[in-house]
């Protein structure tokens, strides 16, 4: 073997090594920001520190309503996030109040947010100590719930 083809062989494995390098970490920066961003579409993620109570949970179709509660600063939080249809942009909600809305009307409660989401609704807020709560979602066109009254000590 020539010195020169010593020098291609030698050279050309450390290339592989580092293409081999440089692709894993690549791809792994590629997935970082999904990894970190699931990890925060959960009702403690999306309604922010000290929301650590879940007063209560409701399956949807399409999705589940979450109303938390901050026992620091009196607030509920309320959110609906996707489990079907997940990344694409479909009718969503999410409600909450001292009074039960009307029917799945948004205006109709004190705090909602609607539109057409991707992954969740939400999340909205009402300072309600010591109050009962109604609360409600919608994760797919014309089909939502409510629950309530919860959360009366």
């Amino acid at each position: 073997m020539t010195q020169r083809n010593k020098y291609v062989i030698k050279h050309g494995k450390r290339l592989a090594a580092l293409a081999g390098a440089f692709s894993m970490a690549t791809a792994s920066m590629a997935l970082s920001p999904v990894t970190a961003g699931a990890a925060t579409n959960t009702a403690t993620g999306l309604c922010g520190s000290g929301y650590t109570t879940e007063v209560e949970r409701m399956d949807i179709t399409g999705g589940s309503v979450y109303l938390m509660y901050n026992s620091s600063n009196g607030y509920n939080c309320v959110v609906t996030i996707k489990t079907a249809d997940v990344g694409t942009p479909t009718a969503m909600a999410a409600y909450l109040g001292t009074k039960a809305g009307t029917g799945g009307e948004p205006s109709t409660w004190q705090e909602h947010d609607s539109g057409n989401y991707s992954y969740f609704a939400g999340p909205i807020y009402l300072y309600a100590p010591h109050t009962c709560v109604y609360y409600g979602g919608q994760a797919e066109s014309g089909l939502w719930g409510y629950g309530g009254p919860t959360g009366c000590n």
